[in-house]
């Protein structure tokens, strides 16, 4: 496996974020698995930071947020309030 950038998507960001600072415009980047997380590959963490820290200018800000997470905050929420 290309620990580096297995699915090109590190690829993908530099092209968009490239193409958004030669609109000058602002992103947010929206993400499953964060970097440096124990489930992300250790390379590709480092990788997308220094994407991160080149392209910071433009970066408005970046969540990460896994689905379980997510679920687990509605079935919490439903039994407190209801």
């Amino acid at each position: 496996m290309n620990s580096t950038d297995p699915a090109d998507e590190l690829k993908w960001l530099i092209f968009e974020l490239q193409s958004s600072e030669l609109a000058d415009e602002k992103v947010h980047i929206i993400g499953h698995i964060p970097p440096g997380h124990a489930d992300c590959l250790a390379t590709w963490s480092r990788n997308y930071y220094k994407i991160v820290a080149r392209y910071g200018t433009l970066v408005h800000c970046c969540s990460f947020t896994r689905e379980e997470q997510i679920l687990e905050k509605k079935i919490r929420k439903q039994f407190i309030f209801n």
